[in-house]
């Protein structure tokens, strides 16, 4: 859904400055959070797809993903206000 928000921003809004009613639409900040917070949902669904394997042993994953998610998290796309 966050995804699909994102793709049609510009949509979204030429859509709304045209009604009569009012409908704020988020500011650079709260689209540059939504990005954040997509990039973190995907994420977390790979490591559940990783971790919910019933072939292998889960356990030796875990510090992969640990390092992974750091490493991540640690990119300047990920602090909240900047776009990537």
């Amino acid at each position: 859904m966050i995804t699909c928000l994102l793709q049609n921003r510009d949509a979204i809004a030429a859509y709304l400055e045209g009604q009569s009613y009012f409908l704020s639409l988020p500011t650079e900040a709260e689209w540059s959070k939504l990005q954040v917070l997509e990039k973190l949902l995907a994420m977390r669904e790979r490591a559940t797809t990783l971790l919910g394997g019933e072939e292998y042993a889960t356990l030796s994953v875990v510090l992969y993903l640990v390092a992974y998610f750091r490493r991540e998290i640690g990119k300047k796309d990920f602090r909240f206000g900047r776009r990537s």
